[in-house]
């Protein structure tokens, strides 16, 4: 959800935005290390982000204001039992994390005069997962991996 220190009024361009993402590894057909592994439960992940965004002609004046964003945080992934079967045993290491950048646009959809404060948002986001010498096996250990996020949200604004 995006919060702004500032009111976004006319004119204004900027807002900073936090974001708070949990995956529960549902199980998923992979390729691993030749071979596929069906329904193969994955690692839980959790992931705290920070962004800025900028709205090129203002946040408001305009019916469907756009965006453009970036920013970083750290991604966690969870070993289970499940996860043994790929190389990640939760008894070996519980927990890895890995840094993040996120680059994106959307639209915001303003809510009107009834609810200022408040609207609808559509937006495309790249993130980037950075490689990390310790990661498991069949994640990020030797190439930066990439995943695509489409999201429609709600949005509230903070005013002073």
């Amino acid at each position: 959800a995006e919060t702004s220190g500032k009111y976004l009024g006319k004119g204004q361009q900027v807002a900073v935005e936090g974001e708070y993402m949990f995956g529960n590894g549902w199980g998923q057909d992979i390729n691993f290390r030749n071979g596929l592994l069906v329904g193969q439960q994955l690692p839980f992940s959790h992931a705290f982000t920070g962004a800025l965004l900028f709205y090129p002609k203002g946040a408001t004046g305009t019916r469907l204001p756009f965006y453009i964003g970036g920013g970083c945080g750290v991604m966690s992934l969870a070993a289970r039992p499940a996860t043994k079967k790929i190389g990640y045993d939760p008894d070996v290491n519980s927990s890895e994390s890995f840094k993040v950048g996120r680059i994106g646009a959307g639209i915001k959809i303003p809510r009107g005069v009834s609810a200022p404060n408040w609207a609808f948002r559509l937006d495309y986001r790249l993130l980037f997962v950075l490689a990390n010498d310790a990661a498991p096996t069949f994640f990020a250990r030797s190439k930066t991996r990439t995943g695509h996020q489409v999201q429609f949200g709600m949005q509230y604004a903070f005013r002073r």
